[in-house]
């Protein structure tokens, strides 16, 4: 496989992004190009490349497998998606395949954790802290900010998430880098990752130009069924 021929790369240790944060980047960056289309190398191989643990790439795979840009298949390994998104909001037009896809860092450091983000995520007194701008055909589509626990407390195991959908209206800076109205009402998504312990891996704040981000649900006979037991059948 011509990825493990590369000379091995170490992801930077000293950024203040965190390790996992970086290998997503480049493993997106890698299928968005089209440099891995079917399968991705395995863990052991990722870890080897890059010198980082299995916990990172665990988390790093995760990230991607959520997104809906990889997927896992039992007994075989992980591979690109058939049609790979950019997150779990997507934007959706006539020259979607032609658009392109960009993101723009705003601020990246480590800070004093937040008391509301403390007090929800139980987060220790300091985390990192990464704001970017997300855009396509150079429109400004979402403002994500990510908080994460320090590099200490993310060599974990990631096994699920969760995420809250809500309307919110964006504040004046907001306003400004989304080329929107202040006061506006935008789609608010908060998500959060979990090791397999119950430990937080990451909390995620986005916000989404509703007009731009429409949400794409699929519904599953699962779905229903647990739907049938909490309303008639006749209601459904």
């Amino acid at each position: 496989m011509p990825f493990l021929e590369k000379k091995k790369k170490a992801l930077d240790e000293k950024s203040p992004v965190p390790l996992h944060v970086q290998l997503t980047a480049i493993l997106e960056k890698q299928i968005e190009s089209g440099y891995f289309n079917k399968k991705i190398p395995s863990e052991r191989e990722l870890m080897e490349t890059y010198h980082v643990s299995r916990s990172t790439v665990r988390v790093a795979v995760l990230t991607l497998v959520q997104e809906g840009i990889l997927e896992k298949r039992h007994g075989k390994g992980t591979f690109v998606s058939n049609k790979p998104v950019q997150g779990w909001l997507k934007i959706t037009n006539d020259t979607e395949n032609s658009a392109e896809q960009d993101i723009k860092l705003l601020d990246y450091r480590r800070i004093l954790t937040p008391d509301h983000i403390k007090l929800k995520l139980e987060y220790e007194n300091e985390c990192y802290y990464i704001e970017r701008l997300m855009l396509t055909d150079q429109t400004p589509v979402a403002v994500e900010r990510h908080y994460y626990p320090t590099e200490a407390h993310i060599k974990i195991n990631a096994s699920g998430s969760e995420q809250i959908i809500s309307c919110e209206p964006v504040n004046k800076t907001d306003a400004e880098n989304l080329k929107i109205t202040r006061g506006m009402y935008v789609l608010s998504s908060e998500s959060i990752m979990y090791s397999s312990n119950g430990d937080l891996v990451e909390y995620c704040k986005g916000l989404f130009r509703p007009d731009l981000s429409p949400i794409h649900l699929k519904m599953s006979r699962n779905t229903l069924t647990k739907c049938e037991k909490r309303y008639p059948i006749d209601l459904i």
